[in-house]
């Protein structure tokens, strides 16, 4: 299970396919991909939820629609923005 660092208040702004995010607790800024800030979203409004759970909430991305991320490309990304301090494992 994951989720948004307790107190993290995630504020960010995006354009194209990037995003800056503002990582309240540290003082932080990261640029991350829209694949993990759509992460960082569903996990700020659902809460803590499974990376099965995470796939199946986020569907195909991109421009086709037939993008389906695996496990293994998500396990990669939950794991960055873990050592990021944005999200923790429950």
């Amino acid at each position: 299970m994951w989720k948004v660092t307790t107190g993290q208040t995630l504020g960010h702004y995006g354009w194209d396919e990037e995003f800056v995010v503002y990582n309240s607790l540290s003082g932080d800024t990261h640029l991350l991909e829209s694949f993990a800030m759509e992460i960082l979203f569903l996990l700020q409004q659902r809460g803590p939820l499974s990376a099965a759970a995470v796939l199946d909430a986020l569907g195909p991305l991109g421009d086709t629609g037939n993008d389906q991320p695996d496990i293994a490309e998500l396990s990669v990304v939950l794991d960055q923005l873990q050592s990021l301090v944005l999200i923790d494992r429950v």
